[in-house]
């Protein structure tokens, strides 16, 4: 009998042990009538974010056509909504550009991000300024040997991406993956060697 009272005591002292610990743990969020009022973040009704980035106080969400940027720290403050134009293109006349971003990479500078976006027909890439009165794709040297790689390449919507940036300068590469039933379906690397996923049948 005494064997078997022992480990029946310890058992109890066990869990008065851990019922204690669990009522003087201290709880890891406290909410307050602050949070409690906080709303929610509108997006846009007509563009699906490709992106969201988060610099300071702000949040950016970069959408296929526009850029949406809100204060956290001031919910109430209206969004401030841009739309993004690809000053690199020549449209026809009476037409627009008519891009769409499907690539966000963020390049490690302040407000800065590759964008790089689709017509159908081709791709234009650039590096934008997030903090620029007007959002703005406008061609430039930087990352010269992707920009002009990917020119051909039709990016799908929704495909995931990569953006290598090695200390030299010209080194940099994008990996983006091409999903479905065509020949080209793999992933795609971009810049100084140009290298895709052996061809198949479908």
């Amino acid at each position: 009998m005494i064997l078997l009272f022992l480990p029946a005591c310890l058992l109890l002292s066990s869990l008065n042990g851990l019922t204690e610990a669990n009522l003087t743990r201290s709880p890891r969020m406290i909410f307050t009538e602050k949070e409690s009022t906080m709303k929610g973040l509108p997006l846009f009704g007509h563009d699906t974010p490709v992106r969201i980035l988060v610099e300071g106080d702000t949040v950016t969400a970069v959408g296929r056509t526009h850029l949406k940027s809100f204060n956290v720290q001031d919910p109430n403050k209206a969004p401030v909504e841009k739309k993004v134009s690809w000053v690199g293109c020549s449209p026809a006349p009476g037409t627009d550009c008519n891009y769409k971003i499907s690539v966000v990479e963020e390049t490690g500078k302040t407000n800065e991000v590759f964008v790089c976006g689709t017509n159908g027909r081709q791709t234009l890439c650039c590096n934008m300024m997030l903090s620029q009165e007007s959002a703005q794709c406008i061609p430039s040297d930087n990352m010269k040997n992707i920009k002009e790689s990917i020119q051909d390449f039709i990016i799908k919507e929704g495909e995931p991406s990569v953006l290598v940036l090695p200390k030299s300068a010209g080194d940099e590469a994008l990996f983006i993956t091409h999903s479905g039933s065509q020949v080209s379906v793999g992933i795609h690397k971009f810049g100084k060697n140009k290298v895709g996923p052996e061809t198949h049948d479908k």
